[in-house]
């Protein structure tokens, strides 16, 4: 059984929205890119070698908008379950990922999306947990709304690709959430902020068949940078919950964060600086780029019938990429998602490309 929805599109709908994207100045335009949006770069100057300072723009106002296209395939999830947690595979090295960029293999029965997906630094946000930053906000322009589009900012793209990864954490995640929701309430939240957060997570199973396509590594929400690393915050507690980035942008660079260590010990996102290279979107081709390969790890999950007995174990990966223009901010990413690592790993459950169409960062 896949965990993703495949629903069936409405024709009338995706004729119209086939149209929408493949006019790309026409879809911007409808999506907010105006006079301060524009769909090119200003005039070329020559571009400047990456730093952790301006490979993201993050001025208040500054947006980016992608083209987005969803792949989803069928797949048994989990493919196989292991007897005890010591038998099952560990993660694999991050240079088995970076093979696995240009070799791996998809599923069988491919339904394809496409879409429009938003970025843009709108003020601050203070999380569940407590910690107030930059509130990087998205929105999804998607066939599966009529082409109309929906903001995805709360809860964390990471929290509901753990809740679907990790079926023994879920009902600890809950737990976790509630807790913070209910001191938050004490705090600073109105009755209406209460009942729609309450909402958001108590009814997980909706949350989830509306956000399972929505993507995880180039993600919006709590987000800062120091001149050390670029990173975010979420709604569990009040550690460092993601990282973009570190200041060593040299090829090679990697660096390891532990993820909800309130929640597990085994769950890490792993990065690697690949070389520098150009990349040609719909805006044209851009310098001196850093892209950075992520591999998150969700650990070993247990796993249980419908009467609660414990059945095997398993352990998930996705991985992929971001690409980081100087003075322009990201520009294109792929990802895959929930792939087991058995010899060869699976194909996972589908994977998730972005591209620049629109953005008013300036060269």
């Amino acid at each position: 059984m896949t965990i993703y929805r495949m629903a069936t599109m409405n024709l009338v709908i995706r004729s119209f929205f086939v149209v929408l994207v493949s006019v790309a100045s026409a879809a911007i335009i409808s999506l907010g890119c105006s006079d301060d949006e524009p769909c090119r770069p200003g005039a070329l100057a020559p571009t400047p070698d990456p730093t952790l300072e301006n490979v993201w723009p993050n001025e208040d106002g500054t947006a980016w908008t992608f083209e987005l296209t969803e792949r989803t395939w069928n797949a048994a999830f989990p493919d196989s379950v292991f007897s005890t947690a010591e038998d099952v595979p560990p993660a694999p090295s991050m240079e088995k990922v970076v093979t696995l960029l240009t070799s791996h293999a998809i599923g069988d029965s491919v339904d394809s999306n496409t879409g429009i997906y938003r970025l843009k630094f709108d003020g601050l946000v203070t999380t569940m947990s407590g910690v107030t930053a930059q509130n990087l906000r998205t929105w999804v322009f998607e066939e599966a709304f009529g082409g109309q589009g929906k903001e995805v900012t709360t809860p964390s793209s990471f929290l509901v690709r753990l809740y679907q990864a990790r079926p023994d954490l879920r009902k600890k995640i809950l737990r976790h959430l509630q807790s913070n929701l209910a001191a938050k309430a004490v705090l600073d939240l109105s009755e209406g902020d209460i009942r729609s957060l309450a909402g958001s997570w108590l009814n997980a199973r909706e949350l989830l068949a509306d956000l399972s396509f929505v993507p995880l590594l180039l993600h919006g929400y709590a987000w800062a940078k120091t001149a050390d690393w670029i990173g975010g915050y979420g709604d569990i507690d009040t550690l460092l919950a993601w990282k973009f980035l570190e200041a060593d942008l040299a090829p090679g660079a990697n660096f390891r964060l532990q993820l909800l260590p309130s929640v597990a010990d085994d769950i890490y996102l792993h990065a690697l600086v690949l070389s520098q290279r150009s990349v040609t979107t719909e805006l044209g081709t851009f310098e001196k780029c850093v892209e950075c390969l992520y591999m998150i790890d969700y650990g070993v999950s247990g796993l249980t019938d419908n009467t609660g007995q414990e059945i095997g174990f398993f352990r998930t990966f996705d991985y992929g990429t971001i690409v980081y223009a100087p003075t322009i901010g990201p520009v294109s990413s792929y990802e895959r998602r929930f792939v087991e690592p058995l010899d060869p790993p699976t194909p996972g459950m589908g994977d998730l490309r972005l591209s620049l169409v629109g953005t008013n960062a300036r060269r």
